[in-house]
């Protein structure tokens, strides 16, 4: 009789376990697409890097999405490579401001030069249950912001599940920390979060390097006062602040308030034309536990 009602109890902990995490085979049969279909600029940034994984894997990957610096994306992503089977949160801008949602996830997988990257659609689905997400597809069809990332997390995590989230502008800082929350309470502190963001936009070279020394300061330290007032201002510092905050407030709750730089640069010094006044610059690097 004992043996009979563990037996049961096992089932029941094994199909609780499957609903929890639904199988790969369980998503939409749609897919979407990688910003090239061939690996040449994702191997080249690659091999342009030298290989220095982090022990334990960072909590959190900050990462731009100008593919001018996709050797600085390769960088950061190798930090984190990892052969588990993880989910990684990858969120991004909603460039183009399209769909219905303030902040979108879709369940499709991603055809990479690499392979598919399966969905973690299970999640995704759950968050909209919740209603911190919305569901649509049609966004993620040009949004750079998302389909230039997914090769380097297939290559440097071959075996995780993506869970892409684009954010408009218009997410309020309650709709912030509902989804940070959600996303906690949905994944726990075992999920890999990819920010992917470009900081300062069409400026000069010297306003890009003053503007990032106090966007810098500001992620560092979590200040989310002066994230806000940033979006109050006339210059952008970085394309998402909603984004951003989404990522820092989830690095908070898993623990990672540890901002380790890797590398703070734009494309003026990278194509060498110091007197452009359309610069893009990057604040990349990870997030860490502070008692790693």
């Amino acid at each position: 009789m004992k043996i009979a009602l563990v037996a049961v109890v096992v089932l029941a902990a094994a199909a609780g376990a499957l609903y929890l995490r639904p199988s790969v085979e369980s998503c939409p049969d749609g897919v979407h697409y990688s910003y090239f279909s061939t690996p040449g600029v994702f191997d080249d940034a690659y091999a342009a890097i030298t290989s220095t994984a982090v022990n334990p894997r960072p909590s959190g990957l900050l990462v731009n999405h100008h593919l001018l610096a996709a050797h600085l994306i390769a960088t950061v992503l190798d930090r984190g490579a990892s052969d588990d089977p993880l989910t990684v949160v990858l969120i991004s801008p909603n460039h183009f401001a399209a769909g219905r949602g303030m902040a979108i996830a879709s369940t499709y997988g991603w055809t990479t030069p690499y392979g598919l990257l399966p969905a973690d659609c299970g999640a995704a689905g759950r968050l909209a249950e919740r209603g911190v997400v919305r569901i649509e597809e049609g966004p993620f069809e040009k949004e750079h912001g998302v389909s230039g990332i997914v090769p380097f997390i297939k290559k440097s995590f071959p075996h995780a599940r993506v869970l892409p989230i684009i954010v408009k502008d218009t997410l309020s800082p309650k709709e912030r920390v509902e989804l940070a929350n959600a996303l906690y309470e949905e994944l726990g502190p075992d999920a890999l979060m990819v920010g992917s963001f470009d900081f300062s936009h069409e400026t000069t070279l010297s306003k890009a390097e003053t503007q990032d020394v106090q966007s810098l300061a500001a992620l560092r330290v979590f200040e989310y006062q002066t994230l806000h007032e940033f979006e109050d201002s006339d210059v952008i510092y970085v394309d998402s602040i909603p984004g951003l905050e989404v990522m820092l407030r989830y690095m908070q709750k898993v623990g990672a308030t540890h901002f380790e730089l890797v590398a703070n640069t734009n494309s003026a010094l990278i194509t060498k034309r110091p007197t452009a006044t359309d610069v893009t610059s990057y604040i990349v690097g990870y997030f860490t536990k502070v008692n790693n």
